[in-house]
């Protein structure tokens, strides 16, 4: 292969992202990034749970374990995202 076919420069994945970040250098998590997950959990959970026929409560914390947890989880890594990315 010659010179003028090869590639000069690839440019990973991991580089590309690590240049879209606000501050590639500053990777702490503000206070407020947590809170949208909370209170889309919370707001699932209480929705799942007064809809439920009885025991209304027990239902409302089983649906903040599971998938509480897991949209709690989702929401927090997309927010982390779109803070770092600076997705408009």
């Amino acid at each position: 292969m010659s010179d003028k076919h090869k590639i000069p420069n690839r440019v990973s994945a991991s580089e590309i992202l690590k240049s879209a970040f606000v501050d590639a250098a500053d990777t702490r998590l503000p206070l407020w990034l947590p809170i949208p997950g909370a209170l889309i959990t919370l707001v699932f959970a209480t929705y799942i749970g007064l809809s439920g026929e009885s025991n209304q409560i027990k239902l409302i914390l089983a649906t903040i374990v599971w998938p509480g947890s897991g949209i709690f989880l989702g929401v927090t890594v997309a927010t982390w995202l779109g803070w770092q990315l600076e997705i408009d």
